[in-house]
Formats: C-alpha cells, structure tokens, sequence
C-alpha cells in the first residue's frame, strides 16, 4: 500500500510515520522541506525505517539536500 502525500503534509514529527515501512522521497528539492519535517525524516532512518530517494531528471541537486548525510554513498 503506498500513500501520496503533498510536501505540506509530510508529518513533522518522526512518529508520524510510524505507519510506514518505507518513505519516498520523489524528485523535488528537499530544501524546501520545513526543519521539523528534515528532523522527523532523520529521525524516522535513525530509529530504523527504510528511505528510499529518487533523483529524477536533476539527480545532481541530491549534493545538496539537506538530507544528503543519510544518503549510502
């Protein structure tokens, strides 16, 4: 089952995903992400859920998300 969900939207607590066993994050420039919304992200990969990030026709600005630390290589 896969849920599709506007940035806006993306829970702001890491809890929030507690329901997931996978996040998405589609081709869309994580910048624009809240703090509270890169945290819960963080948080949910710490506690040991699965993220998966496509990088889309701009794969390049994955080097600069504010997420790239979590990214395997």
């Amino acid at each position: 089952l896969g849920i599709q969900t506007p940035r806006e939207t993306v829970p702001d607590r890491w809890i929030g995903f507690d329901c997931a066993d996978m996040v998405v994050l589609g081709d869309f420039p994580h910048a624009t992400l809240s703090p509270l919304q890169i945290e819960a992200i963080r948080g949910y990969v710490h506690s040991g859920g699965t993220l998966l990030v496509t990088g889309g026709s701009n794969a390049a600005r994955l080097a600069s998300s504010p997420l790239r630390d979590l990214w395997p290589v």
